[in-house]
């Protein structure tokens, strides 16, 4: 009886270990092809990060081009400023001339009448009228070569004032109001995503975005790095409702503009140098016929002081706060270097998304590191 008992019991031992052998003979494969997946996804990752390197150091020389861009531009506007004070002297001297003039012819015209030598006070005339025809086309010559000058100096002054705006801009991290683009593809344990839009389409660094669905925000980014094509944000921590994800397609558009805070104020002011825009001379009037009344003064209309180089001395700037504008108050400070080892984007790549399982099923994602 009790072996027939033992018997029974080894029947079932033997039946349950071979269902377990059974159930447990796929495990093997699937755990080298997971290793197999992970490595993969290891060498893609760590060859992203090789690019993002090379695409920082592209950056930095694009910087610095732009920095030398600017320093030639200042020279431009100190040459060009040197050059219209220059022609105005020499403008001034030539009105001095021209007044002189007039007065010799003056009184020229009084002696004719007091003297009886007409035909040399008569002489003596159209001499003094050939200096003044001399005069007045000399007036005439530095009123253009003044004219030429200040052309030149709104054209740079449109050139610099282009940078201010562009560096300004960069600063606020202001994006389009109508921008949108798309959700290309979202790495969730590590907090960020890439979209589908970069520098040709306005994205900008540190601006703010939302993720929209429908009338919804499921999600608030911050724009981390950007490139031509493409651009790495970062997810708000706290803006995504727990357990929900950003997907692929997801749309993007540009979040509310922030009221500025008194600080912001004053670092868009200083960025845009707080200088008024310099007003062009007016044309000189044409002088008068100096047989007839004497001759006109040349003037231009005054302007306000520290505005037209060409008006009343100009007062001081005001000195705009260190690192704002270039040609505010000195160069802005160069964004410190990343820490060695350090993701440039700021948030390390993630792995790339394993191959979607089939359908009916849920494929639950990898929580190991890839570069541990």
């Amino acid at each position: 009886m009790v072996w027939k008992i033992l018997s029974a019991l080894s029947a079932v031992c033997l039946g349950v270990a071979a269902y377990f052998a059974n159930a447990s003979k796929n495990d093997i494969p699937n755990e080298l092809a997971l290793e197999k997946r992970a490595k993969e996804n290891l060498a893609e990752a760590k060859g992203k990060r090789l690019k993002g390197g090379e695409v920082h150091e592209t950056k930095k020389k694009k910087l610095l081009a732009i920095n030398e861009d600017l320093s030639k531009v200042k020279l431009e506007v100190t040459t060009a400023e040197a050059d219209v004070k220059q022609k105005e002297a020499e403008l001034e001297l030539a009105k001095k001339n021209l007044e002189q003039v007039a007065q010799q012819l003056a009184s020229v015209q009084t002696k004719i009448k007091e003297a009886g030598d007409i035909e040399k006070l008569l002489a003596q005339v159209e001499s003094l009228k050939k200096e003044k025809e001399a005069a007045e086309l000399e007036v005439t010559n530095q009123t253009q070569a003044l004219a030429a000058a200040t052309e030149k100096i709104s054209s740079i002054q449109s050139e610099t004032e282009k940078y201010r705006q562009l560096d300004a801009r960069q600063r606020r991290g202001e994006i389009e109001p109508d921008f949108e683009g798309r959700i290309a593809q979202y790495f969730g344990e590590w907090g960020f995503a890439v979209l589908n839009k970069g520098n040709a389409a306005g994205v900008v660094a540190n601006a703010d975005l939302q993720v929209k669905r429908g009338q919804d925000i499921v999600a608030k980014l911050t724009v981390k790095n950007v490139e031509n094509k493409i651009s790495v944000v970062d997810v708000v921590p706290g803006s995504m409702a727990e357990g929900d994800s950003l997907r692929t397609g997801d749309l993007v558009v540009a979040a509310p503009k922030k009221a500025p805070t008194t600080i912001d104020a004053r670092t868009e002011k200083s960025a845009t140098g707080g200088a008024t825009p310099t007003a062009t001379p007016a044309a000189p009037a044409p002088g008068a016929d100096p047989f007839g009344g004497g001759m006109a003064p040349v003037a231009a209309p005054a302007p306000a002081p520290g505005t037209d180089p060409f008006g009343a001395a100009p007062g001081p700037a005001p000195a705009p706060a260190a690192g704002a504008d270039p040609f505010g108050g000195g160069m802005a400070p160069a964004a410190p270097a990343p820490a060695a080892g350090t993701d440039p984007f700021g948030g390390g790549m993630a792995p790339a998304t394993p191959p979607a399982a089939e359908a009916g099923t849920k494929a639950s994602p990898s929580t190991a590191d890839p570069f541990k």
